[in-house]
């Protein structure tokens, strides 16, 4: 996530989408993708304008052979299971796999933010990336690059064609970053579901994007909203971020007015009804609106339960930082997309009831934990006390939990998005 100090401070950074891609991305069309070996190269349905991919290497995919293949065949639900559980969650959980990505990241791709390049992980990330969804099959992958600064970034596009091409749903989470919460978590449950749904046909098109340059202000997410022919044709944005630490898994969507309405809720709304439909337990808006004034704490921290910002109109932060229910602060990837318009969702696992170091953040959900003595007074995501350690020695087993109920929904929300539609049972 980013910093809330770039709340505050608007970074120069130009944003020039290389010239060896195409002004704007097209609407795909799945009979426009040309695939060759390891090469994918997707060219718009209009004459007038293309997107040339920079390709995935043989040279690139060998580097990481060695990684993809150590990590241990799942046996979790996928379109060659042989069996099919009875709860319909079950059959998405991807939580074992999305473990192994996050401890390879925490492992092995610590340090990834852009401005360390090229001296730490950020290109290795990309390339352990793009070769994981090349090991999966998915042949239409590509890197929309754009200019930070003096440097050359990269976001990793994954398109996959759906049952209908006339709408897009776009997943993202950003893969810049210094910590395995903030946003390795993000990268290893995209990683997860993506070969956990490989060979099924998504309700409408899909783009899982990972996103770079949104520790520096979500320049990478900007880049690929501006390049959008149409945003009216993303039926909604799903933005992943930091789920590893926080006590409390939230669902998070709409777009609040200067005046405090809230508006653009048809996402979140499916999203909640969708975790409901899948056997999950759900603290909406309505269910936490006034409950800290009454208990000055949050509700019992309960398994296979979603939550989301408690504050309201009728009941603000003790800190009156006017970022009403259900919507967050804009500090990260989906930020672009609800400038743009377009509905979001945005999974995070943080604290909203956390008073932290008692400053201008307490309350704010931007503090992870209650407990104060941890971390950074209960902050781990953008301190130095974002690893793979802490994470172990302080919730062991929080990242797997946290990933056995976002999984299935995020799966559920790409595969069924339409609420009338019951999650069927999958012919294998």
């Amino acid at each position: 996530m980013k910093s809330r100090f770039l709340l505050f401070v608007t970074l120069l950074s130009p944003l020039v989408i290389s010239c060896a891609n195409a002004d704007s991305i097209p609407s795909l069309d799945p009979s426009s993708i040309v695939s060759e070996g390891t090469t994918s190269t997707l060219l718009s349905s209009s004459s007038s304008s293309e997107i040339v991919s920079s390709t995935i290497s043989t040279e690139s995919l060998s580097q990481i052979s060695t990684a993809i293949t150590s990590i241990p065949a799942s046996t979790e639900a996928s379109s060659t299971s042989t069996t099919q559980p009875s709860d319909p969650a079950s059959r998405f959980d991807f939580s074992s796999r999305c473990m192994e990505h996050l401890n390879y990241i925490g492992t092995h791709l610590k340090d990834r933010d852009i401005y360390g390049v090229p001296n730490n992980e950020h290109n290795a990330a990309k390339t352990y990336i793009e070769g994981v969804l090349d090991a999966t099959g998915y042949p239409n992958v590509f890197e929309q690059t754009f200019t930070w600064y003096w440097q050359t970034a990269a976001n990793i596009v994954c398109h996959i064609p759906g049952a209908r091409s006339d709408k897009r749903i776009v997943l993202g989470a950003h893969y810049d970053g210094d910590g395995v919460g903030d946003n390795g978590s993000g990268v290893a449950l995209l990683l997860g579901v993506a070969e956990g749904i490989a060979g099924l046909t998504p309700y409408y098109d899909l783009d899982i994007v990972f996103f770079d340059c949104e520790e520096v202000g979500e320049d990478g997410s900007y880049a690929y909203v501006e390049a959008l022919e149409d945003p009216s044709s993303i039926a909604f944005m799903i933005n992943v971020d930091a789920i590893a630490f926080g006590d409390y898994p939230n669902i998070y969507g709409g777009n609040q007015s200067s005046s405090g309405n809230i508006t653009q809720l048809e996402a979140y709304n499916l999203a909640v009804a969708k975790a409901i439909n899948l056997g999950f337990n759900m603290w909406d808006s309505d269910d936490l609106d006034g409950y800290f004034a009454l208990h000055g704490t949050g509700p019992e921290i309960a398994e296979n339960t979603f939550y989301t910002n408690p504050w309201t109109k009728a009941h603000d932060s003790p800190n009156h930082n006017g970022v009403y229910s259900p919507t967050t602060l804009d500090a990260s990837d989906h930020v672009p997309f609800k400038e743009a318009g377009i509905p979001i969702v945005y999974f995070e696992a943080t604290n909203w009831f956390s008073a932290g170091d008692g400053g201008h953040e307490a309350y704010s959900g931007y503090y992870e934990v209650y407990d104060t003595s941890i971390g950074d007074h209960g902050m781990f995501m953008n301190t130095q006390y974002d690893t793979l350690t802490n994470l172990n020695t302080y919730f062991p087993g929080r990242a797997e939990a946290h990933f056995q109920i976002y999984s299935p929904l995020l799966s559920s929300l790409v595969l069924y998005p339409n609420i009338s539609e019951a999650i069927p049972q999958i012919d294998q």
